[in-house]
């Protein structure tokens, strides 16, 4: 396994060896909690701008609607202004779902965790570990801080499945004594 320098991946990745003590025993600092509040800001984000779509159908269709004079154009209105509003209605209904899991997560405090091997895979626009049969994704610096099919214990938040700290399973330094 290449050295993993502990304080390089610490700041990679936001944890302090407190941190990485409590998420070790099952726990979610205080100071971890914005971070997983960013995480549902960026979801929100997101959201509002995938919303543009179906928020655009449904003006569309209400604009045909009103102006037109032809029958395949208010039935066109209707199919535009149903549909809009049917992918809006999902797509933010999963947001208030997703987010109703983030404030669950962060009442609970609780951590879950996954030991083993990982398999680093990379995406178009997205970077995930494998480790365990679960999978985690992580920022462009997060991967880039990890040795591809080393041993690591991942210590996440269970809902989000937000990585909040990690260690090395063999190596030497600070990041293996605690836990």
């Amino acid at each position: 396994m290449p050295d993993i320098d502990p304080e390089f991946m610490m700041k990679t990745f936001g944890f302090t060896g407190a941190d990485l003590a409590a998420n070790a025993a099952g726990e979610l600092t205080a100071r971890q909690v914005p971070r997983l509040r960013q995480r549902y800001a960026e979801l929100e984000t997101y959201a509002f701008i995938a919303g543009v779509f179906p928020g655009a159908m449904i003006v569309l269709g209400l604009v045909l609607f009103a102006v037109g004079e032809l029958y395949s154009e208010a039935l066109m209105a209707r199919a535009l202004t149903l549909v809009g509003g049917l992918l809006l209605l999902v797509l933010w209904g999963g947001l208030f779902i997703y987010g109703r899991r983030f404030n669950l997560e962060i009442a609970e405090r609780r951590v879950a965790s996954t030991c083993g091997r990982i398999v680093l895979e990379q995406r178009r626009f997205t970077r995930h570990i494998l480790v365990s049969g679960e999978r985690f994704m992580l920022t462009r610096a997060e991967f880039s801080a990890l040795a591809d099919r080393s041993d690591y214990c991942i210590y996440f938040a269970p809902r989000s499945r937000t990585v909040l700290s990690l260690r090395p399973l063999v190596q030497s330094g600070s990041l293996t004594q605690a836990g």
